[in-house]
């Protein structure tokens, strides 16, 4: 009797190895491969769209540079930026007359025009006021221009936009400095 060192193996034990095997091959691929595929696939797309991203970039680029390039120019200088100063409180009943020359220039006419005096109260060195006016709504362009180079006013806090008639009624309040 001849004894062999190594084991012999049944015809079920070796399809049961072959099926573990192929098992285990089988679960490689769908624990380890499917997953990073997916993950392949996401990372093309956003590959795709990073690309078409830059492809828009470098299109609107030379736009970008001539926008740029407009920007630093003195093109913003049409623009009358006065030194703030506030007018005195003794002139405060000035301020209608002007606003009205203002409004006048435009073919457009002031309706109503009051100073809010509890504003002077609660913000000590600012006045609001606020003003109706009516006219055509393309000239408020250059009326909005004029008041800015009025160095007493500080700023536009609202306005707003009705109808009246054939002409736009503007409604509008405007903060003032005063001394």
């Amino acid at each position: 009797m001849k004894r062999s060192f190594g084991r012999e193996y049944t015809k079920g034990t070796t399809l049961f190895l072959i099926c573990a095997a192929l098992l285990v091959i089988v679960l490689f691929f769908f624990l380890w491969i499917a997953p990073l595929q997916d993950s392949l696939a996401v990372l093309d797309e956003e590959i795709a769209v990073a690309k078409a991203r830059v492809d828009i970039q470098e299109k609107i680029r030379p736009l970008y540079a001539k926008l740029a390039e407009k920007a630093k120019s003195d093109e913003s200088a049409r623009l009358p930026l006065p030194k703030k100063e506030s007018l005195p409180k003794l002139r405060i009943e000035s301020i209608l007359p002007a606003f009205s020359e203002i409004a006048k220039k435009h073919d457009m006419k002031i309706e109503s025009f009051n100073p809010v005096i509890e504003a002077l109260d609660q913000t000590p060195g600012r006045l609001r006021v606020d003003m109706s006016i009516v006219g055509n709504f393309f000239d408020f362009r250059e009326l909005l221009v004029d008041m800015g180079a009025v160095p007493y006013v500080e700023s536009i806090e609202e306005i707003q936009i009705e109808r009246a008639d054939t002409m736009k009624r503007i409604n509008m309040k405007v903060w003032l400095l005063v001394s």
